[in-house]
């Protein structure tokens, strides 16, 4: 999944030497959007790797597509984000934050899938 792909795909491998300096890119369908848009009794949790106020853009997408919990981080947070094994994330709901501490992110998926399965049972 992206935010955006090439306007012109191109078949096959673009080599160095004939690539453009340039690739020209366009935004891709929100398919997280189009799932809240047409929700019904579906649990929707959506992800936002952001930078700033990452609370307030996870709030953001929580009403804007639809989604009962945004599982919130900030990729500038060192030992957070990509490339690390831990992360600290922000548990975004319409009951409210919890922030996580830095934590291993299988520690991290295990608290999700709890909180998921809290979901589902209240439905």
């Amino acid at each position: 999944m992206a935010d955006f792909r090439p306007a012109t795909p191109v078949a096959g491998k673009l080599k160095k030497d004939t690539a453009p300096d340039v690739v020209a890119l366009e935004r891709t369908d929100d398919i997280l959007a189009s799932l809240g848009a047409h929700k019904g009794k579906r649990v929707l949790i959506g992800f936002a790797a952001e930078s700033g106020d990452v609370v307030a853009a996870a709030r953001g997408k929580l009403v804007a597509k639809g989604l009962d919990l945004v599982v919130a981080n900030d990729v500038t947070e060192p030992g957070a984000g990509f490339d690390v094994p831990t992360n600290r994330v922000t548990l975004v709901s319409a009951a409210g934050e919890e922030a996580l501490p830095l934590m291993d992110k299988r520690a991290v998926a295990r608290i999700v899938l709890d909180r998921l399965a809290d979901l589902v049972e209240g439905r």
